[in-house]
């Protein structure tokens, strides 16, 4: 008899075999630092038969920012379904048990990285505002100086191709007054300041940096033979590189304080040479988990939207609802019937990727995460 449930913790290593089978593109080094490191804290939901796993989606825990408050959002990964299962409705049944636990510990949203974003819209994501930086003039220099003289950034705030370390024996390389040096234990701290000083300049949504986050992404790209970098200018900090990969290395974030963006071109040419690097943009899919969780998260532009939405998936977030964004954070309530509606304010009718894309076309955000 089939059974939708999370795995305990000791289970956990049993989704290795299917991982494996389902995505044999991803080297042996990093399937053993994925099951090594985050499976300790992440949540692996599966159907499963008497044959064994049918479905699993892996929930891998993040610290997200929104507009200056910090949300506990979980970024779906290694979905997968056993090649005998497919096309039966098997992963929209997991999928939908997913967003409706996500809304019950009152998540705001889920976000995922699609291999097929046709799919995904069948179940209401929709593509994130991503890398639209926030209007507001960025405060670099400033904020540069602070890391420079270590002040604390912890809180969110709205303020092997390798090197070629033959032509730079030393620890701190420079070309053009811009050094660089490799992350060390010792600085994951320093490293996840200078991050979130970095973006919570330019952006509304984004991950939260701590030392934790740093001492998984060293392990995550020496997987892949790379490296993360301190970029300096003059002893303060420009910002940090992530890659992965030998010829080309492949870019996976590249954080820079905004006075240094017009060089992000030349850095990566001189960390890596003229043609031997590449950075793509990673697309992530958002979805609305829980309405009610945007109380006070709606900060922008003054504006009222009423709506009576509609959700396949979660029934907690059917019904009339009133959307207000202000300087202050704004709200959202939700509302008896029609008659509470003022006769001045207009009802729309939405589904709920309609009003996730509403919510996100307001925001600037930046998730760019691997796992």
């Amino acid at each position: 008899m089939e059974q939708i449930r999370y795995l305990r913790q000791e289970e956990k290593q049993n989704t290795r075999q299917m991982y494996e089978a389902i995505f044999s593109e991803d080297s042996k080094s990093f399937i053993d630092y994925y099951y090594q490191w985050k499976t300790r804290d992440n949540q692996i939901l599966v159907m499963e038969d008497n044959k064994g796993y049918e479905v699993m989606i892996h929930l891998n825990p993040y610290t997200v920012c929104i507009n200056g408050k910090k949300a506990e959002i979980p970024y779906i990964v290694a979905v997968a379904t056993r090649p005998d299962c497919r096309r039966k409705g098997k992963m929209q049944q997991v999928m939908k048990r997913a967003l409706q636990d996500l809304q019950r510990v009152q998540c705001p949203f889920t976000f995922l990285l699609p291999a097929d974003p046709a799919y995904y819209y069948g179940q209401d994501f929709v593509f994130s505002s991503q890398h639209q930086k926030n209007a507001v003039k960025c405060q670099s220099t400033m904020n540069c100086q602070k890391i420079a003289e270590g002040s604390d950034t912890e809180k969110c705030s709205n303020t092997e191709k390798s090197l070629n370390t033959e032509k730079c024996p030393n620890t701190v390389m420079e070309w053009n007054r811009i050094p660089f040096e490799d992350v060390k234990h010792s600085q994951m701290q320093q490293a996840a300041e200078i991050a979130n000083a970095i973006l919570s300049e330019q952006y509304n949504v984004y991950v939260q940096r701590d030392a934790a986050y740093y001492e998984r992404l060293l392990e995550e790209t020496a997987s892949e033979h790379g490296r993360v970098l301190l970029i300096k200018e003059k002893e303060q900090f420009a910002g940090i590189l992530a890659y992965g990969g030998e010829e080309p290395a492949e870019i996976k974030e590249f954080l820079l304080f905004s006075q240094y963006e017009e060089r992000r071109s030349e850095i990566c040419n001189q960390v890596f040479g003229i043609g031997s690097w590449k950075e793509e943009e990673m697309r992530m899919m958002i979805r609305i988990a829980d309405l009610q969780s945007w109380d006070g998260l709606l900060k922008g532009e003054p504006e009222v939207l009423t709506a009576v939405v509609t959700d396949s998936m979660v029934e907690a977030n059917n019904g009339i609802w009133r959307l207000e964004w202000n300087p202050q954070g704004g709200s959202v309530t939700k509302l008896a019937d029609t008659e509470s509606v003022a006769e001045a304010e207009k009802i729309r009718y939405m589904d709920i990727a309609q009003l996730t894309e509403k919510l996100v076309e307001k925001l600037s955000i930046f998730i760019q995460e691997w796992v």
